[in-house]
């Protein structure tokens, strides 16, 4: 299958290939305990392999497979923090390198465009976790920090602005209070350099912000509120 299916020299096939493995992998995940370890060793190889040409979309479909297989098939919380570990390092290290480029705001399109890449695979890793353990959470936590320190150096990026508008939804769900510290830093990078596409994002953002945490949420809002408006 990974031989005709998703190394083949047609790209289609390959994108093809890509989505349709995650549609099998959400349909059987619980049964596939016995071949997460094969799974997930051979995608980390497509993912990696220069010599494959694989879509942004194709992409982010191997990693929202990744971790359905990791949250999805009965693993212990150990070693799903174990497997996430090996998966997040090479994008951290990445954002680091990216991060640590000389004139890096010079070239707000090109950069923000790869490394919001790394921040879209991040949030599709995280949709196979709805209520992970503290293991997992830790990670999580770290996926936020990241995407903060990318939003920080590059606001201006309308590709780094929406993918960390993916991503916060997605830990606010998985990681609950322990995002809360972040937000209000978030929302005012969001805030100050919305766009009025990115309008109805952030009032969606608040909204679950308000739903999920209710009186909670009155502070981590509070000094947004009036600027949004």
């Amino acid at each position: 299958t990974v031989v005709r299916g998703l190394q083949p020299d047609r790209p289609r096939v390959r994108s093809r290939s890509c989505y349709l493995r995650l549609r099998l992998v959400k349909s059987v995940a619980s049964l596939l305990r016995p071949f997460v370890e094969t799974a997930v060793s051979g995608i980390q190889g497509l993912l990696s392999n220069p010599y494959l040409e694989l879509r942004p979309d194709d992409t982010l479909y191997l990693f929202e497979t990744m971790g359905l297989l990791l949250g999805k098939t009965g693993l212990e919380a150990v070693d799903q923090q174990l497997y996430l570990t090996q998966l997040m390092t090479p994008h951290v290290r990445s954002i680091e390198t990216i991060l640590a480029t000389p004139g890096l705001a010079r070239d707000a399109d090109h950069y923000g465009e790869l490394l919001s890449g790394s921040i879209a695979a991040m949030a599709h890793l995280s949709k196979g976790f709805s209520k992970p353990q503290e293991e997992v959470q830790v990670i999580l936590v770290e996926m936020v920090n990241i995407s903060l320190r990318v939003l920080e150096v590059l606001p201006m990026s309308d590709h780094v602005r929406n993918k960390s508008m993916v991503l916060l939804p997605r830990m606010i769900q998985c990681v609950g209070e322990r995002v809360l510290p972040k937000i209000p830093q978030f929302l005012y990078l969001l805030i100050e350099h919305a766009t009025a596409d990115d309008i109805s994002f952030v009032s969606q953002l608040f909204n679950q912000i308000c739903i999920k945490f209710k009186e909670d949420a009155v502070s981590v809002i509070d000094g947004s509120l009036l600027p949004f408006l």
